[in-house]
């Protein structure tokens, strides 16, 4: 009997493709949303650079509109006015790689593609793979129609034109366009600066007579004359597909959430409130904003002003007879481990020991608020949860790479979410440094960020000193910036067993610090200073190095005393042997068998500090941080050497045996290592006491955040 095969579920399979900008991301996405309204059996895959799923990932939409992902192969969207068209170039000669090995891996074919016409690549990729391509275009049709004839304005010698000479002339040959001034024309044609980028503008609307549909977001009524000479004109179907805003919504009057604008609105007459909006490149002087606004403020006229990016200037005139917010609210959004957390509530209890009108939101997962939930803090830190949309803490080492790379896609728009709930404007923003997207999310909100770093500075000056490349493996022979080949030997250390995307992500990490407005130091200058010294002149941004990220500050005030302090106090002065793997040391069963009972075998006294479950993941003995203990301070051993760090277990005699060395107090080296031990001792203390250079930092960094609400 023959089986039946099932039919095939004709689903169309749409592709969007906007350009990277504010301005055409937001008309793409409210006609995609009108598409899935007409028809409810369409799929829609949007396609944004990772940036810009940072941006609008959260953003309600239909659940048949998906999100998928490129690199971020171009520069960002928070420096690219600063060379435009560099970012043009880029969006025309990089996306288009990353595009297509998208549509590779795309479960179901593509039915059409609707790309905006600035990504004018997009025509090559469907005639290559024969799928249909739907030229969107986010302007008026009439600009449209000026750019497609731009011939015409040479051929009238109109282009290259001075407009204080002939600025009032009439352009009266533009198909469809009624009469208008060449000055009425747009600006990039006789700005000398916008030549290249005039250029590229000109290739890509090239592209729209190779397209199979072209999509005007604009009413016919309105613009009929210029779309009838379009549809005279192309061999394939134009439609004007209408206003580019989400009027959808509209229909349901208010949605769910109503914003506060809303609710000012409805305390306003009909008719007495100004709308102003600068569109999403407008790029003025900032003396000339200045005088817009002030202009506006002047008029007495009530308005709403829609801004982007920085919005201080604002400040100025905003709520001008209110008393000011006195209270310094600070959001800490700690990497979720142990390593992380800790140093980052320490950070909080001390600043919060050094500011009466600070408040500090600590943000962490639904779990790990059950975990530190209960912990001894001061008033003014209270929790704050975001759901778990991690892997659980108690598993993640079964798959690292996979809750790394949660970490830095799942977390961003929960915290988000959460920052917009907060009762409170937030002053400033301390993340770890691990997480990128919480530059992204301050620099969007215009909340200075500052980067907690809590390894030493020796280890982030060598990672932030690498660029990355594909090749990764060979990057220890990229490493020609002044670190020395003990470093190199170190970080190879330190990137050992590591999987390629979590030493990608993280090393993404390390080069976004530079846009972050602080960087927090886990360290003592005292001890560090060359390397600070060096950041310092490297880096554009304030760098405080806040001391050590243990509870110094608590030793007065321990209440209960632990059952260990009272056993080491029951043991002379430098007899115990102190034991703890970090918060992520990973070793082998076998290998941790060894360094126990190699321990046990010493007969040294020892405290081990020891976690739940030890991840085991990789081996990774030290790193850049041992080279600092064993070769600068001096003050440690390495358990292996270089020459045999690629052999097997450290066995329990080796371990046992420089356990006993290591404890003997006869034992000349090890005078000298407790000496110098001594002397970082009393660096540190004088660094953390009253006066000292972390007090000094810690209130030098209050200071300047402070400055952002006064």
């Amino acid at each position: 009997m023959e089986t039946l095969k099932p039919e095939k579920t004709r689903i169309c399979h749409v592709v969007a493709m906007p350009y990277p900008g504010r301005g055409h991301v937001n008309p793409m996405m409210n006609f995609c949303k009108l598409l899935c309204s007409k028809l409810p059996d369409i799929l829609i895959t949007f396609v944004v650079t990772e940036e810009w799923f940072g941006f609008i990932g959260s953003d309600n939409k239909p659940a048949n509109i998906r999100f998928r992902t490129i690199p971020n192969v171009i520069p960002s969207e928070l420096v690219r006015a600063k060379d435009f068209p560099g970012f043009v170039q880029a969006v025309l000669t990089k996306m288009e790689a990353p595009f297509e090995e998208l549509l590779d891996r795309l479960e179901l074919p593509v039915t059409a593609i609707v790309s905006d016409t600035y990504v004018g690549w997009t025509v090559d990729v469907g005639k290559r793979r024969n799928i249909p391509v739907a030229s969107f275009w986010t302007m008026s049709a009439s600009v449209l129609s000026v750019f497609h004839h731009f011939n015409l304005l040479v051929e009238n010698q109109h282009f290259p034109a001075d407009l204080s000479d002939k600025g009032n002339e009439l352009v009266d040959y533009i198909p469809g366009l009624t009469p208008t001034s060449l000055a009425d024309l747009p600006t990039i044609f006789f700005h000398k600066n916008d030549s290249k980028t005039l250029e590229f503008a000109l290739n890509c609307i090239s592209t729209v007579a190779k397209a199979q549909y072209l999509l005007f977001t604009s009413v016919y009524e309105l613009e009929f004359q210029v779309i009838d000479a379009f549809r005279a004109k192309l061999p394939f179907p134009v439609y004007p597909i209408g206003p580019s805003i989400p009027y959808l919504d509209l229909k349901q009057k208010y949605p769910s959430d109503v914003p506060d604008y809303f609710e000012w609105l409805e305390t306003q007459p009909k008719g007495s409130v100004l709308y102003v909006s600068l569109g999403s490149f407008l790029s003025v002087s900032g003396a000339q904003m200045d005088e817009i606004v002030g202009g506006v403020q002047d008029s007495g006229v009530r308005y709403l002003w829609v801004s982007r990016g920085d919005s201080s200037r604002f400040d100025k005139i905003r709520n001008c007879d209110m008393k000011p917010n006195t209270i310094t609210h600070l959001v800490a959004i700690p990497y979720p481990g142990r390593g992380h957390i800790n140093p980052m509530m320490n950070l909080c209890k001390l600043l919060s020991s050094r500011k009466n009108d600070l408040l500090i939101t600590f943000v962490v997962t639904e779990e790990w608020l059950g975990f530190i939930g209960s912990c001894v803090k001061p008033d003014n830190i209270r929790f704050a949860a975001i759901p778990n949309v991690l892997p659980s803490e108690l598993v993640r080492g079964a798959d690292f790479a996979g809750f790394y790379e949660a970490v830095m896609t799942k977390m961003e728009a929960p915290c988000e979410k959460l920052l917009v709930s907060l009762e409170l404007p937030v002053t400033a923003i301390i993340a770890d440094i691990e997480l990128k997207w919480a530059i992204c999310m301050g620099n969007r909100r215009n909340f200075p960020v500052a980067s907690l770093c809590t390894t030493s500075a020796t280890v982030f000056s060598i990672l932030n000193s690498i660029d990355f490349t594909e090749n990764w493996h060979f990057i220890f022979d990229l490493l020609d910036k002044g670190i020395s080949p003990p470093h190199l030997a170190e970080l190879q250390m330190l990137l050992k067993g590591n999987e390629r995307r979590v030493i990608q992500l993280s090393l993404e990490c390390i080069s976004w610090v530079p846009k972050a407005k602080y960087l927090l130091l886990s360290s003592v200058y005292e001890l560090e200073s060359h390397v600070i010294d060096t950041l310092k002149a490297k880096f554009d941004i304030p760098i405080y190095p806040i001391g050590p990220s243990i509870p110094y500050f608590d030793e007065s005030t321990i209440s209960n005393v632990p059952n260990y302090l009272q056993w080491l106090n029951s043991h002379p002065p430098c007899s115990v042997l102190y034991v703890s793997l970090g918060s992520f040391l990973s070793v082998s069963n076998d290998q941790m068998d060894e360094i126990t009972a190699g321990l046990q075998d010493s007969g040294v006294p020892y405290m081990l500090v020891a976690r739940g479950e030890i991840y085991r993941l990789r081996e990774n003995y030290g790193g850049p941080n041992s080279k600092k203990v064993v070769d600068d301070w001096k003050i440690g051993w390495r358990v292996k050497e270089q020459e045999d760090r690629d052999e097997g277990l450290v066995t329990r005699a080796r371990i046992a045996g420089l356990v006993r060395s290591f404890m003997d107090p006869d034992n000349n080296e090890v005078k000298n290592m407790r000496k110098s031990a001594r002397e970082l001792k009393e660096i540190c203390r004088k660094a953390v006491a009253s006066g000292g250079s972390t007090h000094m930092n810690l209130d030098a960094f209050l200071d300047d955040i402070s400055q952002c609400h006064g």
